[in-house]
């Protein structure tokens, strides 16, 4: 955007280097995206309306920066509704995560209860398989306890936040 604007004013960028007493390159680089250590693009953007004022911009300049300003607000939207869709996705995948957690957590845990109830009785018949059962559902339970559900849950939270912000930034 700020070469575009550049261009169109006829400033070049060793003008505007020596204007914000820095080095073309580092115009260029920030230009490219590469740097930003000259500040923020607003705050060039900034010193171009100073800038401008030195030199009286040609009588189309307005209509092609319309136009820019335009067609980067149609691309900030594509971007913002790209997120959106990548957003909601993620969000329904961890609430899915989430509810089989629960469940599975659940699961575990009744058949750890009978276990204990097994045990406390003196069932020892088939005891190697209750001990692989056991095994297994502690394993189940313990990559399912509410402490893993939490960091689920807040993964859910997170996305609902970027989910609200993105919202409100394509209503805007």
């Amino acid at each position: 955007m700020i070469k575009a604007v550049r261009k169109i004013f006829g400033i070049n960028q060793q003008f505007l280097a020596d204007y914000l007493c820095i080095s073309r390159s580092q115009v260029s680089m920030v230009e490219k995206g590469e740097r930003l250590s000259v500040g923020p693009k607003n705050m060039l953007m900034l010193e171009f309306h100073k800038i401008l004022s030195i030199k009286p911009p040609s009588a189309n300049a307005h209509k092609k920066i319309a136009s820019l300003l335009a067609q980067q607000e149609e691309e900030r939207k594509e971007v913002i509704e790209s997120q959106l869709v990548s957003t909601k996705l993620n969000l329904q995948n961890a609430r899915k995560k989430l509810a089989n957690m629960q469940a599975e957590y659940q699961r575990s845990l009744s058949v750890l209860e009978k276990m204990d109830q097994l045990k406390s009785v003196g069932q020892t018949e088939g005891r190697s398989f209750l001990n692989v059962v056991e095994l297994e559902n502690a394993e189940v339970f313990k990559h399912n306890r509410p402490a893993i559900q939490w960091q689920v849950q807040t993964e859910i939270h997170l996305l609902q936040a970027k989910l609200d912000f993105l919202n409100n930034e394509i209503g805007q």
